[in-house]
C-alpha cells in the first residue's frame, strides 16, 4: 500500500522512512504505517469513483 500512494497521501510526504519501517519490521511495521503514516481518503479524492458518480 505504501508503495503505491503518492507522497502527498503519507504523513511527512516521503515513502522510504515508512518502506523502510514495514520491511524491517516485518508485520508490525505495516500496522505502524496504517495506523500513524496513512492518511485517510474521501470518496472525492478518488478520480475512478468521481468519474461513476
Amino acid at each position: 500500500n505504501v508503495i503505491r500512494r503518492e507522497p502527498n497521501e503519507i504523513r511527512g510526504g516521503k515513502k522510504w522512512p515508512w518502506i523502510i519501517v514495514c520491511v524491517l519490521f516485518g508485520i508490525l511495521g505495516p500496522l505502524v504505517y496504517f495506523v500513524f503514516g496513512r492518511k485517510d481518503r474521501s470518496d472525492d479524492d478518488d478520480d475512478d469513483y468521481n468519474a461513476s458518480h
